[in-house]
């Protein structure tokens, strides 16, 4: 029975995280190495459970965070780098193509599960990890200002944190109650200062339903995805909501999800805002090395 939960388990994660199907299923029948003889009708279990479990999942796409595509993180980082410019000297300067697609990369490998980031509740302000996400991102500006600014200049170093950056920030328009509040302006907070995890006692959803938020809710939120299969939270808060397993949630990640389109256009706002307060830090503003090094041209 345990061997059973623990391939069930290793399946919700799994298939539901990768994007890449292919990879997903070889990856694991590899762990399902059934013993012969008397191991057979545990085997048999499994392999039922499995395949129950791949026809659901593989139906749909992760909704864990905006999807890695042109209508997700990818094409908010383009719609938000590409405007982007500073005259020096008289000379109007931009990101180069190459620099877009490294900031593009990486801000799809926060998503990444082998290298555990998909996991880490900071880097997409899952589970209410407001102070964690926000600390973060003044960590990562500091980050990418010192390597653009430094003796020995290292531009794609500043770009890789950039894009990581850039994923939380777009996330916390995707994974909170942000638009859900009313606003329709982004919070200036991001990237300037930290904001206060709230206390696990203050409720946000009615206590028999997690995947909606209660009725005149004031605070600031975010969804928990916490626990295989990712369904549940902790009482009286809301869930993140997973694609083909508990698809009502608070995330807005996708086209047709309550929210997405303001979620969308906020986080691309949000974005072109980080990457300003970068270029306009005294030191970088009017550094024409500073800004070729971070814009990679």
């Amino acid at each position: 029975m345990k061997r059973i939960r623990a391939v069930f388990v290793f399946l919700v994660v799994l298939v539901a995280g990768l994007r890449r199907k292919r990879v997903a299923v070889q990856k694991l029948m590899l762990r399902l190495k059934l013993n012969k003889g008397r191991h057979f009708i545990r085997g048999f279990t499994v392999i039922t459970a499995t395949l129950l479990l791949i026809g659901l999942l593989l139906t749909t796409e992760s909704v864990l965070a905006f999807k890695p595509n042109e209508k997700g993180h990818l094409g908010i980082t383009s719609d938000a780098v590409r405007p982007i410019e500073r005259v020096v000297g008289g000379v109007r300067l931009r990101f180069s193509p190459q620099a877009l697609e490294e900031i593009r990369k990486a801000n799809e490998s926060t998503d990444d599960l082998s290298s555990g980031d998909f996991f880490r509740s900071e880097k997409h302000f899952d589970n209410e990890e407001f102070f964690a996400g926000t600390t973060r991102l003044l960590e990562l500006k500091g980050y990418i200002i010192s390597q653009i600014t430094s003796f020995s200049p290292n531009g794609k170093n500043a770009r890789t944190a950039l894009g990581g950056a850039l994923h939380t920030i777009q996330d916390f328009y995707a994974h909170t109650n942000w638009v859900e509040l009313g606003h329709t302006s982004i919070d200036t907070q991001l990237g300037r200062t930290t904001i206060p995890k709230p206390p696990i006692t203050t409720p946000t959803s009615p206590a028999n339903d997690q995947s909606t938020l209660l009725p005149g809710l004031t605070v600031l939120t975010s969804g928990y995805f916490v626990t295989p299969p990712y369904c549940s939270a902790p009482p009286g808060k809301t869930r993140h909501g997973v694609s083909g397993l508990c698809t009502n949630g608070l995330n807005k990640d996708e086209p047709g999800r309550p929210g997405y389109p303001q979620a969308r256009g906020l986080a691309v706002i949000a974005s072109q805002d980080f990457i300003n307060q970068i270029l306009d830090t005294p030191g970088v503003a009017g550094n024409d090395r500073a800004i070729r090094t971070l814009m990679g041209i």
